[in-house]
């Protein structure tokens, strides 16, 4: 009966030790000094445990079984480093924190592997650079551009004869392949796109190991900026592209919501309205995902207030000019500018608008009519005093008549409109809008 107790006693102190594994080492330079193990959540550090080295810079850190992923361990006033967590209690040591190369792992299979997979990738990359720079000098030379091709795919080929070393269990197998492939997509412009598609496509966007990888946002912004310069006026690829991996997210409604958040996003930066006009049109009418509010607003304002159609009358408040209407702005371009005074992106962002306003306003006959979200009067009168246009407020903030309607979620947020109040462009920059017009000028 004692053997019993004790093996079970022996059984419940294995499962329960198995719940937290630990990082410790040495960092001889780092003394008495905060240290914090930070994890991936898509493109965002989540603090997962938090220490402090002693007078000989000893550590000890902890992370839980159910993480796997990439992570970083950030020394407070100086430098970070990633490490790779799966399921490893290891140990690491750096005695010379301004190298790198110094950086030493005991007991990790899997940040040791890392470590080889980033030096045998960029020994690769620096030989396939030059080996693409000689080539064109062999071309009338069979004998040496040949050897230089078959260099070439030799070299090609050692990453992936790396990886098929390395344990599918492995996270870093994973890791590396992603790693990899967001590397090639930012780094080789020309790499033609049906060589990565199939790839890029046949990846889960649920999987956890993605999530947790810190890579996920640059591989969709890499892939997608790639696809941009390879694909018709209708961006029939991207688009393509897009469904693919919002379908793949079905089953992940949180995941989707976020992910198709930061691709209309990402669109909408780089001007390509038809492809944000996709997402928004998908993700309204998913009835198998509830937006947050946040989101509802940003696809509404895109379907209600998309490019083309006609934007809502607005009702001046409070205005700066008495009895003024809107209708009776008779300008060829209004620039309606949704913002406020306790807004620190407006504060930075008008001022810019003030020394473009008289060029526009001679050269195109543009109007700008600021309407504040503020919701005091004093308040409101106090930050529009200086501004040379026109200016309203209805004191109602976010729940005011004009935001409702034009589905206004952030500030600022701009439009232009023509004389019939068609909108013509959601300006990002006033020098974006600045270029609008020098290219579309009546």
């Amino acid at each position: 009966m004692k053997f019993l107790h004790l093996s079970l006693f022996l059984c419940t102190y294995c499962i329960m030790a198995q719940t937290n594994y630990t990082i410790i080492g040495n960092l001889a330079e780092i003394k008495n000094t905060e240290l914090a193990l930070r994890t991936y959540n898509l493109d965002k550090l989540e603090t997962l445990s938090i220490t402090k080295t002693n007078d000989k810079g000893d550590f000890k850190l902890e992370y839980p079984e159910t993480y796997s992923g990439a992570a970083v361990i950030e020394i407070k006033g100086s430098k970070s480093v990633i490490v790779l967590l799966n399921k490893e209690n290891f140990e690491l040591y750096w005695n010379t924190i301004q190298d790198y190369s110094a950086l030493k792992f005991v007991n990790s299979f899997e940040n040791n592997s890392f470590t080889s997979g980033i030096e045998l990738y960029q020994n690769t990359s620096a030989k396939l650079a030059g080996l693409n720079y000689l080539l064109p000098y062999y071309a009338q030379n069979n004998e040496k551009r040949n050897f230089f091709l078959d260099e070439i795919k030799a070299q090609n080929k050692s990453i992936a004869s790396f990886l098929n070393t390395l344990p599918k269990t492995a996270y870093v197998n994973y890791y590396l392949k992603i790693r990899k492939l967001v590397a090639d997509l930012n780094n080789n412009k020309k790499i033609a796109v049906e060589d990565k598609s199939s790839e890029f496509e046949n990846i889960d966007f649920t999987d956890q190991k993605l999530v947790h990888s810190g890579l996920y946002f640059e591989l969709l912004d890499n892939y997608f900026i790639l696809l941009e310069e390879n694909t018709d006026s209708e961006f029939t690829n991207i688009k393509k592209s897009v469904a693919i991996v919002l379908q793949n997210l079905d089953k992940n409604a949180t995941l989707k919501q976020a992910v198709a958040e930061h691709l209309f996003n990402h669109f909408e930066k780089r001007s390509l309205t038809k492809v944000s006009e996709t997402i928004a049109l998908n993700m309204l009418s998913d009835t198998s995902c509830k937006l947050d509010s946040k989101l509802e607003a940003l696809f509404e304002q895109y379907r209600k207030m998309a490019i083309g159609t006609n934007a809502p009358k607005l009702n001046l408040v409070n205005c700066n000019q008495p009895n003024l209407k809107f209708d009776n702005i008779n300008s060829n371009y209004k620039l309606l500018v949704f913002g406020a005074s306790w807004c620190q992106k407006c504060t930075e962002e008008l001022p810019k608008l003030k020394t473009f306003y008289t060029s526009w306003k001679q050269k195109y006959n543009l109007e700008i009519i600021f309407i504040s979200l503020d919701t005091e009067m004093a308040t409101y009168k106090e930050f529009v005093k200086n501004f040379p246009w026109i200016s309203s407020c209805d004191l109602k903030g976010w729940e005011g008549a004009a935001a409702r309607e034009y589905f206004v979620f952030a500030s600022p947020t701009l439009f232009l409109v023509d004389k019939k109040n068609t909108v013509l462009l959601k300006p990002t920059s006033p020098e974006q809008l600045s270029s609008w017009l020098l290219l579309n000028k009546k």
